[in-house]
């Protein structure tokens, strides 16, 4: 065999394994992280369809504890979204508020993460009335007797 034929053979095998090379590194740079992400949201797609019917599940027994007749309430009706917005805590971060109702909250001694129940939102409607209470929710810095009142409310 002559030099260059075995040249060609040694550039062509050369090329060869330079091209398996860049095929595996492909796979393990691009292709396999592509399939463990989709397997890992294929994962996390199961465990979010689990817990959501888990959570309906909760709701619904919530509901019908709390008196709710579900089966009678037409779906997409606003009564059930309602009904779960009255019973349902709200969780409020205090660094969410405006500067104002941050300082009076800081003033009473409340932490970060404030939770509001139903029995609180009662509390502060009788107390304030719904039209300020709406107006506080909105932004609107209670003066500092409305705030000493519902500290009675949050406190509870």
């Amino acid at each position: 065999m002559s030099k260059l034929k075995k040249y060609i053979l040694l550039t062509l095998s050369l090329l060869i394994v330079a091209l398996l090379t860049a095929v595996i590194v492909w796979y393990f740079l691009v292709l396999a992280p592509i399939q463990d992400a989709q397997n890992r949201l294929d994962s996390a797609y199961q465990k979010t369809q689990d817990t959501g019917s888990d959570f309906l599940n909760e709701t619904k027994e919530t509901l019908d504890k709390n008196g709710a007749n579900v089966e009678t309430m037409k779906e997409g009706s606003t009564s059930v979204g309602e009904y779960i917005q009255e019973i349902a805590p709200i969780i409020i971060k205090k660094s969410s508020l405006p500067e104002a109702q941050q300082s009076i909250l800081t003033t009473f001694g409340f932490g970060e993460n404030i939770t509001i129940t139903a029995e609180m939102k009662v509390c502060a409607e009788t107390k304030l009335g719904a039209a300020r209470l709406d107006e506080i929710i909105t932004g609107s810095a209670p003066s500092f007797t409305e705030a000493s009142s519902l500290v009675g409310c949050l406190k509870n």
